[in-house]
């Protein structure tokens, strides 16, 4: 697919025919006891509707497509029986081969018929694409009804695409030559991709790194292993237009994925419990994404598992994770307001390794959990609630920075005050390498509020990080600001860092005409506690504007409060909650501080 800047490939020659011909081989087969299907791979009838390719089923047990070029080839199963069983389209113990020229890629649409028009398919059988010297060739499947790849499939390809939304001829062609794919919405709503554990993906091609792995469907369950040599994506959409670019994906969704509320956890759309990764990058871009839109109920994306790129030099880059629930994404990776406004979007990390960078980003709630290791930076971001939590004995390490952010908005995007916040049960252990934040910092245009922002810790559980920041300030460019609130609290644990401030903080000072700031309250509390810190502030300050009057700036409430604790402070502790009126412009009155 030249246009994406996949490698130039070849064909290869076509396998000759053994003496016994295709014919005599089924009546033996038959004599011996063995189903007929057994004589080919793909289990149907192939008819080429776009470029060229021939299908060769001679050998037993395989399937051989020789293409031209890029091609379309619809398929018609052999099993029309009725019923809800998938339909087995490739066996077990068989092989489909795809040869092809530099730049090829092949839609394979496998289209049940006759009563079985609407029972999945499935793959369980070896597929892999060739060209010039070696793997390549970029391979999609789609099929209407749900596609599963079964726990003995062997996927062994350049780049591999599979879904349950159409795409049209003309589409497919286009986007070769654009890297610009629209996928459809007018098939079924409830059909999934399913990944089972056992099966093996792996996506690479012979000249080194440009391959890809993409997943469009409703529903996305992953449980087996995918390796790819370039980037992934997981879509779970009804309708979506993916964009390759450069070795990276662009990820727009229409329309997303209908959920039944009377059925028990039918908001999970996207859940991911085997492994995705590959090679580092040695130049090339190169990310893994996850992404799931709601329609008409909220939804939830649920990961864990291994995910990320293998470990490597500091001088290699090693790619990004990005979850997104309720956004969509451009191909740089920043995100963009997804549809469905006003409806809920929640992702939560649930456990796992994680070697790359990883960003995880919700609408609503965005949640990490369990045991976990991320090797790099971990950001998670929530419009109601981000947070991080270690239940008792559970660990949790971050090689980087840690930071959990809430954006202050409901699911429309207007403001609210939201939490962030870190919560170590009983013996938990979190170790964070750089610096981690807890941020709940409201800046907004009119009044400002700050949201809650907390860190706490029960009985025997342990923190280290290089430094820790607690905010639940306000700021405002043209209204008052009032400080949230901020709380660092823990009973019976440890705290190790470089410093620590937990403010709360409203600053009024931005406006542009002048209004009032008042501080929120900012709390440490400590019960049979150990913290050892360079410096420590505790902020409830609250600052006016100036203008032609200044306005006022009114401290909030700032707190430290010790029962049977050590606190090991060696440069300073600072604790305050005053407040700083605005200066006047020539001939007004100052604001006031109190």
């Amino acid at each position: 697919m030249s246009g994406i800047g996949i490698a130039s490939q070849a064909s290869s020659q076509r396998a000759r025919r053994p003496l016994l011909s295709s014919c005599a081989l089924a009546a033996a087969m038959v004599a011996l006891g063995h189903s007929p299907a057994l004589a080919q791979s793909f289990n149907g009838t192939g008819t080429v509707v776009s470029g060229s390719a021939d299908i060769n089923n001679s050998m037993p047990g395989q399937t051989t497509i020789n293409v031209g070029g890029s091609a379309i080839i619809n398929w018609t199963p052999g099993d029309t029986a009725a019923g809800n069983a998938p339909i087995i389209f490739q066996d077990a113990g068989t092989t489909a081969t795809f040869n092809g020229p530099g730049g090829y890629t092949v839609l394979n649409r496998i289209l049940p018929g006759g009563s079985a028009a609407g029972r999945p398919v499935q793959l369980n059988g070896t597929i892999q694409s060739n060209a010039i010297s070696g793997q390549g060739g970029a391979i999609w499947f789609y099929t209407p009804n749900g596609l599963i790849i079964g726990s003995t499939a062997s996927i062994n390809v350049g780049s591999l695409l599979l879904t349950t939304r159409s795409i049209t001829n003309s589409d497919f062609e286009t986007g070769n030559g654009t890297g610009v794919y629209n996928f459809g919405s007018l098939d079924n709503s409830r059909a999934a991709i399913t990944i089972q554990p056992g099966a093996m993906i792996d996506a690479q091609s012979s000249f080194g790194g440009g391959s890809y792995v993409a997943m469009v469907a409703p529903r996305i369950k992953q449980g087996g292993s995918v390796r790819v040599d370039g980037s992934a994506a997981y879509v779970a959409a009804e309708q979506a237009t993916i964009t390759i670019n450069n070795g990276l994906f662009g990820i727009e969704v229409q329309s997303g994925s209908a959920v039944d509320t009377g059925i028990p956890d039918d908001d999970v759309t996207l859940e991911h419990t085997g492994s995705t990764g590959g090679a580092a990058s040695t130049g090339d871009p190169r990310a893994i994404y996850m992404v799931a839109i709601p329609k008409n109920a909220a939804i939830t994306m649920l990961v864990g598992g291994n995910v990320g790129y293998d470990a490597t030099s500091a001088s290699i880059q090693n790619g990004r994770v990005i979850l997104s629930a309720g956004y969509n994404i451009d191909n740089t990776g920043a995100l963009t307001n997804g549809p469905a406004s006003g409806i809920g979007s929640n992702a939560t990390i649930t456990g796992g390794a994680f070697s790359s960078d990883t960003s995880v980003s919700a609408r609503t709630d965005a949640t990490a959990q369990g045991n976990l290791t991320v090797d790099g930076i971990l950001l998670v971001t929530g419009g109601h609630k981000a947070q991080l939590k270690a239940a008792a004995g559970e660990s949790i390490t971050i090689a980087k920075d840690l930071g959990i952010q809430a954006l202050n908005t409901d699911n429309t995007g207007a403001f609210i005050r939201g939490t962030a916040a870190i919560d170590l049960g009983t013996n938990a252990q979190l170790t964070a390498l750089g610096q981690t934040y807890v941020d709940a910092v409201t800046l907004e245009d009119g009044n400002a509020q700050g949201g809650f922002a907390s860190v706490t810790a029960g009985s025997g559980a342990n923190f280290e990080t290089s430094s820790l920041v607690i905010r639940a300030d306000a700021r405002s460019n043209t209204g008052s600001a009032q400080g949230g609130d901020a709380v660092l609290s823990m009973t019976g644990a440890t705290l190790d860092a470089g410093f620590i401030t937990v403010s709360a903080d409203g600053d009024g000072s931005n406006a542009q005409n002048g209004l009032s700031g008042t501080g929120g309250t900012a709390t440490l509390s400590l019960t049979n506690a150990s913290v050892t810190a360079g410096s420590l502030r505790v902020s409830a300050e609250g600052r006016g504007s100036t203008g032609q009057n200044g306005f006022s700036g009114t401290g909030g409430s700032a707190s430290v409060t010790a029962d049977n604790a050590t606190l090991g402070i060696t440069d300073g502790l600072f604790i305050t909650a005053a407040g700083y009126g605005g200066a006047a412009f020539s001939g007004g009155i100052g604001g006031t501080g109190t």
